[in-house]
């Protein structure tokens, strides 16, 4: 995510936001403005975005300009869709190098160096993965081990081979494919928080599944945008809660992403 300060933690968790838009309840309301709230669905869930406005029609107007970003985001990265860039470059670049726009290039810049980083913790070509354990459109299935044999062969990021210079990316595997889930929707929420600062929105809380969210500046009255953990297995129960200023956070774990193999 962006070069604010971000928080990453890695338990079976999900976020709960505390009551941002509840009516008679916002206690740090400003008194020229009002709080405004809009979902809609976006890469494969649902992003939500809280702004003050002093009217609707200007909170329409910002709803409009971010939401417009994360379709575009989302258009350049889905592997759900294949006009995308991204679907573009798991199609070719296996065969040859693939040219791509600044952008895209630079977000796999920024992937493979997290690669780097983590050692291999965290890692965009497990696009094969995916599909094997049936992440990818499906509802879920336990692989052979000749299945996996495979699709390890098609896999690692140490397989992909980004040219500066050239601008473009290879892939030194046959079948190996990228899959931007853990880090797509995190930088969707960046962009589409940059669009809400150029147009001098200072506080918002923009979320995409309540599992990544950006929080920038604070609630009126308040020391930041109050958030809570929730447990995985009991969702009544909070396990933590942070208030969060110019934060990113986002959770990660086998919460929603799973299915069940012989009762287990």
């Amino acid at each position: 995510m962006s070069n604010r300060v971000a928080i990453r933690l890695i338990v079976a968790a999900l976020l709960i936001l505390h009551g941002l838009a509840a009516p008679g309840r916002d206690v740090f309301a400003r008194t020229d403005e009002t709080l405004f709230s809009e979902s809609r669905a976006a890469m494969g869930t649902s992003f939500e975005l809280h702004i003050y406005a002093a009217e609707r029609t200007r909170a329409d107007a910002l709803f409009e300009a971010a939401f417009d970003e994360i379709e575009r985001v989302e258009g350049a990265l889905s592997n759900y869709r294949p006009s995308s860039e991204l679907s573009r470059i798991n199609a070719q670049a296996g065969r040859a190098p693939v040219t791509t726009d600044p952008e895209v290039f630079a977000l796999l810049e920024r992937a493979f160096t997290y690669s780097r980083r983590s050692g291999g913790a965290f890692d965009i070509t497990v696009g094969k993965l995916m599909k094997a354990w049936g992440f990818f459109r499906g509802a879920g299935k336990y692989p052979t081990e000749d299945e996996l044999r495979l699709v390890r062969e098609q896999t690692g990021w140490r397989r992909v081979r980004l040219d500066a210079a050239a601008r473009s990316v290879s892939f030194r595997a046959p079948g190996l494919e990228l899959d931007p889930g853990g880090i797509g929707k995190g930088y969707a929420l960046d962009r589409a928080g940059e669009q809400l600062l150029e147009r001098g929105v200072q506080d918002f809380l923009f979320h995409g599944g309540r599992s990544t969210l950006v929080a920038r500046g604070h609630r009126p009255g308040s020391r930041g945008w109050l958030t809570g953990l929730r447990h995985p297995l009991r969702p009544l129960e909070r396990i933590a809660q942070f208030c969060l200023v110019d934060q990113a956070l986002s959770t990660s774990g086998s919460a929603t992403q799973f299915f069940r193999h012989r009762g287990k």
